[in-house]
């Protein structure tokens, strides 16, 4: 089994924290209702009695996902406690709620980069990286990779940083025939069966 991240480990806490820290007679029913349109089923909507149902049921669904969807919704969840309940969760409790769904954003959907002229590195610039690295092929790759790398996450555009050193190697303007690139696709491949 796969050991949890560090983003589920933080939201369990959390979340064990907030379940401490409720009072018992919370109406559930006026808060799962605010909900009710992301839950599937009719039948698990009814069966939630208590908040921590509800979290389960969101959990199960994956709208609650610390890697993959974020926790936005168990913030919701809580605001939406906290009005109808004035004081059931404290304000710092609430803000740490608040930074860790923030932490947990998912990231925004892969953008193409080749409309993104931000994060093309140009021929002048590759230019002189190659004459500061006096011609030390490793080692201009490192630098060229490290700069397109910095450039996607300084603009929020994400990419398979694999996939596209295999395009520009099967470029055949750039490489002419690149043999290179098929065996890092190979061998990517292989990686990704196990």
């Amino acid at each position: 089994m796969r050991q949890p991240t560090y983003k589920w480990k933080a939201y369990v806490l959390l979340k064990d924290e907030v379940m401490l820290k409720l009072p018992e007679n919370i109406d559930i029913f006026s808060i799962k209702k605010e909900f009710q349109t992301m839950i599937t089923s009719k039948r698990r909507f009814e069966r939630i009695s208590t908040v921590n149902q509800l979290f389960e049921e969101l959990e199960r669904q994956l709208i609650i996902n610390p890697d993959k969807t974020g926790i936005q919704e168990f913030y919701n969840v809580l605001i939406v406690l906290n009005a109808l309940h004035p004081q059931a969760i404290e304000l710092d409790l609430l803000t740490k709620v608040e930074n860790l769904a923030n932490n947990c954003m998912p990231l925004p959907p892969n953008q193409p980069y080749h409309q993104d002229s931000r994060v093309r590195i140009k021929q002048g610039e590759f230019d002189d990286i190659e004459k500061q690295m006096n011609g030390d092929i490793p080692l201009i790759l490192n630098t060229v990779l490290s700069l397109f790398e910095d450039r996607c996450m300084k603009f929020g555009v994400k990419i398979d940083l694999l996939d596209h050193i295999i395009d520009i190697l099967k470029r055949k303007e750039i490489f002419g025939t690149s043999m290179l690139a098929d065996k890092i696709k190979k061998e990517r491949d292989m990686m990704e069966t196990f």
